[in-house]
């Protein structure tokens, strides 16, 4: 058994991505233990304290003596099943308890998460927990994407090591494929001094190292609230010099398949005109990225819990992400929804 690496020595594309994970999941118990011990609870639906409790005085019952201090390291194990698609095989999961039942280390429970692209089938979910539960061990599923939400949703003070971390983890599964297909995404961005260039060229611009998912839809986000929102044509990275338009990059979107969208003089135009305009950010001289949208129109999706954004956010629109009460994946059941359609149900919702 090896301890994760920077490094990994695998060839197994499964590895790979466990690898990740694990990775990415020390640091964050490194930088943020109470994040940690938040994501293991909200993963198997107990409460489970990770890292050292700290008591004093503490009353033991039995004891004579009550000593002054207590530390005290709750013992478990967990161990993960991780497959790119969404099936487990059971003659797989009964090994693995032959193998939990052997080298149980510690006097505590042991947990075995089945992490898969997409949601495992409710039938084999059932089956793999009975199974699991005739073994005293408590089988939990979750999916990549499922850790990156639930982390980028755990804490309003979330540090920015962490958030970082965090932006790699998804863009690596993205890239790797490990998230449902879903076209229907929203990529809010927050916005300051730039907001009204934005609204007027329907243009959204950033630094062409930020590490990014490209999404279908575009939002922008203000004061607690995404206020814009737009359907992506297409995203590139250009340089302006004096006044001419030199395109770098044009970047492929994948729900656009291979037809790479071409600029129109238009098009292009209005990315003169938005850097034109940018009095307070010189975009002239150096690369810059473009989020070019058919256009933006008003919504109000207002984000409730208390605190901004420090970083970009993502929701899928046509599932439960991003409308508890079911309003936004009703719209995508009717086909393909207008832009208009899309910002009147996300004004009927809220966010934290």
């Amino acid at each position: 058994m090896r301890n994760v690496s920077y490094f990994p020595p695998y060839s197994l594309e499964e590895n790979v991505v466990t690898n990740a994970v694990l990775l990415l999941l020390s640091h964050v118990h490194r930088l943020a233990p109470a994040i940690f011990s938040d994501l293991i609870t909200a993963i198997t639906d107990v409460e489970y304290d990770v890292g050292p409790t700290f008591q004093n005085q503490v009353k033991i019952s039995g004891g004579v003596g009550i000593p002054d201090a207590l530390i005290r390291q709750a013992p478990f194990e967990i161990y993960i099943e991780t497959k790119r698609g969404n099936r487990i095989e059971i003659s797989q999961i009964k090994a693995h308890l032959t193998t939990i039942e052997k080298y149980k280390e510690v006097p505590g429970p042991s947990i075995l998460i089945g992490l898969t692209s997409s949601p495992i089938d409710l039938a084999l979910s059932e089956e793999l927990k009975a199974e699991c539960k005739k073994n005293n061990v408590k089988f939990c599923e979750t999916t990549f994407s499922e850790i990156a939400n639930i982390l980028e949703n755990s804490s309003e003070d979330f540090r920015i090591d962490l958030n970082l971390l965090l932006e790699e983890f998804r863009a690596f599964i993205q890239e790797r494929g490990l998230v449902p297909p879903s076209e229907n995404r929203l990529l809010i961005n927050p916005c300051g001094t730039s907001y009204d260039q934005n609204k007027d060229h329907d243009i959204y611009y950033d630094n062409p190292s930020r590490s990014k998912v490209f999404c279908k839809y575009l939002g922008i986000y203000k004061d607690k609230s995404v206020s814009l929102i737009g359907e992506v044509l297409a995203v590139v990275s250009a340089r302006i010099d004096g006044d001419e338009i030199s395109i770098t990059e044009n970047h492929p979107l994948s729900w656009r398949g291979d037809n790479l969208h071409k600029l129109t003089p238009e098009e292009e135009g209005r990315i003169k005109g938005i850097v034109k305009d940018s009095h307070y950010y010189n975009l002239r001289g150096h690369e810059t990225r473009y989020y070019i949208v058919d256009k933006f129109v008003e919504t109000n999706f207002k984000k409730m819990s208390k605190h901004g954004i420090q970083g970009h956010r993502y929701f899928v629109l046509d599932n439960q992400d991003a409308a508890t009460d079911g309003v936004i994946p009703q719209v995508f059941e009717r086909g393909k929804p207008s832009i208009e359609e899309i910002s009147e149900a996300l004004a009927q919702n809220t966010w934290t």
